[in-house]
């Protein structure tokens, strides 16, 4: 499959140019599966409006799907459209300077958390709601231009950069670890099909290992091992219930790398082994 250059792509047209912002709207239903490369030094921010995209760089690969939205610094990713798909994802893509200029405008002190970026790559947000809506505003503007589309294209594009300003605040640390946890854990259920270390993670959160498994546990009770086998179980439970594959193929395809580390595991968390747990969903 050949790899088309997102921004050279006939699926990706320009919808507005002020010198300072650029945006994009990638837009079209995908009869057969589709490559993207994707390499840019500018921030961008990524919105899926319908449909779903996955992204991959060499530390961590995203599903962006429909009402979510990302950020990115210094792309160098490819992204993939599944067959089938009907996609509408709208994307900013701007200098720092761009931001410095909103920053001062805002007053007092503001210092973006640029470290999201330059560690990770790609980060993906689950909580990013008033940027969505403005985000969809703005496109929507772009796309019908009706009379004064213009001016209220600004004002979109300036909710969402205040927002994205507001989300990424140095000073608003507890926001930011909570909104780093639910980035971390979509990356896990994103990649706990395949083997993952804590290194990876810390990696793409920007965090040190010992730091982030601090505040995964106090956020969630258990630690990143554990959170990801449960995520594991859980979808081996869905697979056994729809009746396909054995146990052991089973096990394998959720992650799992050792058949009687899958055993115990699934009994701690379900109270049953897996056998039993598909024999109690036959019908008596």
């Amino acid at each position: 499959m050949k790899s088309i250059e997102l921004l050279e792509s006939d699926y990706t047209k320009q919808l507005y140019d002020n010198g300072e912002f650029s945006v994009y709207v990638m837009e079209g239903s995908f009869d057969k599966e589709a490559s993207f490369t994707f390499t840019n030094d500018l921030l961008g921010i990524f919105a899926c409006l319908k449909g779903v995209m996955h992204s991959g760089t060499k530390t961590l690969t995203y599903r962006l799907q429909q009402q979510l939205v990302s950020f990115a610094f210094r792309h160098r990713c490819e992204k993939i459209v599944p067959a089938g798909t009907d996609l509408l994802c709208v994307f900013i893509l701007f200098p720092l300077t761009s931001i410095e200029k909103i920053i001062k405008r805002m007053g007092g002190k503001v210092n973006i958390a640029l470290e999201r970026f330059t560690s990770c790559e790609c980060t993906v947000a689950y909580s990013s709601k008033e940027i969505l809506r403005a985000l969809s505003v703005l496109y929507k503007e772009l796309n019908d231009q009706y009379p004064g589309y213009e001016i209220l294209a600004d004002i979109s594009l300036q909710e969402v950069i205040v927002h994205f300003l507001r989300l990424f605040n140095e000073d608003n640390s507890e926001e930011r670890e909570g909104f780093v946890m639910t980035q971390i854990k979509a990356f896990l259920a994103d990649n706990c099909h395949r083997r993952i270390s804590v290194d990876e993670v810390a990696h793409f959160s920007g965090y040190s290992k010992s730091h982030l498994s601090r505040l995964f546990k106090e956020a969630t009770g258990i630690s990143i091992v554990q959170f990801t086998n449960q995520l594991r179980v859980e979808r081996a439970c869905r697979m056994i219930r729809t009746g396909d594959g054995s146990i052991e193929d089973i096990a394998y395809e959720v992650g799992f790398q050792n058949l009687n580390h899958f055993y115990k595991t699934f009994k701690k968390v379900t109270g049953s082994l897996p056998s039993t747990y598909r024999e109690g969903l036959l019908p008596s």
